[in-house]
């Protein structure tokens, strides 16, 4: 790639990044369900995890323990997780990338 092009994919990075900070509008009338990591530090914020909290107390073992309602369309439910990509903490994922390594070395060292 030229100077150009590299500069050109670099700013266009940027604006899908820019865009993407500032939220995604969603259409009137979508009904939309979110999942948030009450541990992720990513998106963490104390109000959601006391509204999970209480929600927790009103209806314990429930469906809905883990529900808050956030506007008209907009359903959350908090989940005791942090930010972790979901494949790398399954333990056979993190068996099979370990036995890859291995191999790899293997290679290397023969």
């Amino acid at each position: 790639m030229s100077p150009e092009q590299i500069l050109m994919k670099k700013q266009g990075i940027k604006a899908v990044e820019l865009g993407l900070s500032k939220g995604i509008p969603i259409p009137e009338g979508l009904k939309v369900t979110e999942v948030v990591g009450l541990n992720d530090l990513l998106t963490y914020s104390g109000d959601f995890k006391e509204e999970v909290m209480e929600q927790r107390k009103k209806a314990p073992g429930s469906l809905g323990a883990n529900r808050v309602s956030r506007g008209e369309n907009i359903t959350s439910y908090g989940a005791d997780m942090g930010h972790s990509i979901p494949f790398v903490s399954r333990e056979n994922e993190i068996k099979r990338m370990v036995r890859a390594v291995k191999c790899l070395d293997q290679l290397k060292n023969s």
